[in-house]
């Protein structure tokens, strides 16, 4: 299902070097999209509506089947490379607590992260990046079975419905050029609108600015605001992007963002909204689980 766009990622990680390591992260992330352990271990889950501005995760208990997220983390901390700087790292990873781990990243908690790996050689801002790759097909898992229940057409705050994360893109859609934000990290959508802040809700135009390279302002642009220096990516398409896709055009649009960011603007650090869920280790056997360790 995904393997256009894994081997787009792969040919963009050979043509464009600064990007080249997080297309091939997204790469094995999507390779392991398919592998039915991410749904089977949330069967029972139902994820209701959001309450009031509150992401529909805030509170839950999500199942990860602690030996695939496991040997996905190693995998990419292989690609990554990481093991010929912290030649420990691996070991240092079969030995944690894999699902307060899953929870930090999940939850964007950064200090947890450093508790856990506790190397100060070793940059927790690192581990999230490579951690947040790791967890995409679980977060994926969990949109496919939340959206089915839950129009997102009547979310009305900017962050993701789903996990509070501020949108990667927004998609400018068919003829009608209606404004649909995308998350990264689970692949929700929810509609948004033209002239506006998603980061600070400024709505004056005169305090908001694009920038694109001549002749695509309307199929690919940088919205940015003077109000908060915030900026957001917007993509023209016909449907909806796959989550494959949302990853890749986020990639292959990075002189936007370079654009952007030589003009003084940057996004937000932190998710746009904090929730707290925990995270259950299980190890799933034959449509069965049984709790890790």
């Amino acid at each position: 299902m995904h393997e256009q766009t894994m081997t787009s990622l792969e040919q963009l990680a050979h043509d464009e070097p600064d990007i080249a390591l997080l297309a091939l992260l997204y790469r094995d992330g999507l390779a392991s999209f398919e592998d039915q352990t991410w749904t089977g271990s949330n069967d029972g889950l139902t994820l209701g509506k959001p309450v009031g501005e509150i992401p529909a995760l805030h509170e839950q208990v999500i199942n990860l089947d602690i030996p695939t997220f496991q040997r996905l983390l190693l995998q990419m901390i292989e690609t990554a490379g990481l093991p010929q700087q912290w030649p420990e790292l691996p070991d240092t990873i079969r030995s944690i607590d894999l699902s307060e781990f899953a929870r930090a990243v999940i939850e964007w908690d950064l200090e947890a992260l450093d508790r856990l790996v506790d190397d100060p050689s070793l940059s927790p801002a690192l581990l999230m990046s490579v951690g947040s790759c790791a967890i995409l097909p679980q977060m994926h898992a969990l949109h496919k079975s939340w959206h089915d229940n839950f129009s997102t057409n009547e979310w009305r705050s900017n962050y993701c419905p789903l996990c509070g994360s501020w949108p990667t893109i927004a998609e400018q859609r068919g003829l009608e050029k209606s404004i649909y934000l995308r998350c990264g990290r689970c692949f929700s959508e929810w509609p948004s609108r033209h002239q506006y802040c998603v980061f600070c809700g400024n709505d004056n135009h005169e305090r908001l600015a694009y920038m694109a390279a001549e002749g695509e302002r309307e199929s690919r642009r940088v919205v940015t605001c003077k109000e908060c220096s915030g900026y957001l990516k917007v993509l023209a398409t016909v449907r909806p992007f796959s989550p494959g896709e949302v990853l890749r055009r986020d990639l292959e649009s990075i002189e936007l963002d370079l654009a952007a960011s030589d003009e003084g603007y940057a996004r937000p650090a932190q998710p746009g909204c904090s929730f707290s869920i925990r995270v259950s280790g299980i190890v799933t056997r034959d449509k069965s689980w049984l709790p890790w360790r």
